[in-house]
């Protein structure tokens, strides 16, 4: 009798552990940056608006349950849609300095001295946490409000902004979204050039685009 009950005890523990690990593979799934990314941040002078472009990003993002279920039928989920850790395990996403071109090589120097890419060499972004999410009708498109982290000069600031996911297919979505900060957010001074006649504004704007594949 007490072997019986041995042997059903290790049986019942094996087809649990089998169930959970069977469950963390659909709990999340990873994506990997492929072509077609786009980040600019753009502001305006006394004199001309700028901007300041690179078309190369590195990230990692890892999906919840809950974008899985999304990004399978682009519905959301009947309950836990609002907020929470259910969208997403980590998202960050990072950017070299130097990168960055603004076509004018004096800017880009003056640019790159301002957030003091010798020493910290990229600018970085992290969610922290889903707020809000709904769907756009009649598209394809998911909208979420989320808090994150941004990262430049080796200053670290806040944000809440949008993010637009895109479903191209179940394994293939786009990310695209844009947000407004100031220079002096990261302990910068908005810029100079040509000896002070020209002078930036401190208000500045993100804008970014990628795309992501489910790795296999």
């Amino acid at each position: 009798m007490l072997k019986r009950i041995i042997i059903l005890t290790i049986g019942l523990n094996i087809a649990f552990i089998c169930h959970s690990v069977g469950q963390s593979s659909t709990t999340a799934t990873s994506y990997r940056f492929i072509e077609e990314v786009s980040f600019t941040i753009s502001g305006t002078s006394n004199v001309r608006d700028w901007n300041a472009t690179t078309d190369k990003m590195q990230g990692r993002v890892v999906a919840g349950p809950e974008f899985i279920a999304w990004s399978s039928d682009s519905s959301l989920p009947e309950t836990g849609s609002d907020a929470g850790s259910g969208w997403f395990r980590e998202v960050v996403f990072s950017i070299v300095s130097k990168d960055l071109d603004s076509g004018i090589n004096a800017m880009n120097n003056t640019m790159y001295d301002n957030l003091k890419a010798e020493q910290h060499r990229r600018i970085r972004y992290q969610l922290t946490d889903v707020k809000e999410a709904r769907n756009i009708e009649g598209s394809n498109d998911l909208v979420l409000l989320v808090n994150g982290i941004a990262r430049a000069a080796g200053v670290d600031h806040p944000v809440e902004h949008e993010v637009t996911v895109s479903r191209i297919n179940a394994n293939l979505l786009t990310i695209s979204g844009e947000l407004q900060m100031n220079i002096s957010d990261f302990n910068i001074d908005p810029p100079t050039f040509m000896r002070g006649a020209l002078v930036t504004e401190d208000k500045i704007n993100v804008s970014y685009r990628f795309n992501i594949r489910a790795s296999e």
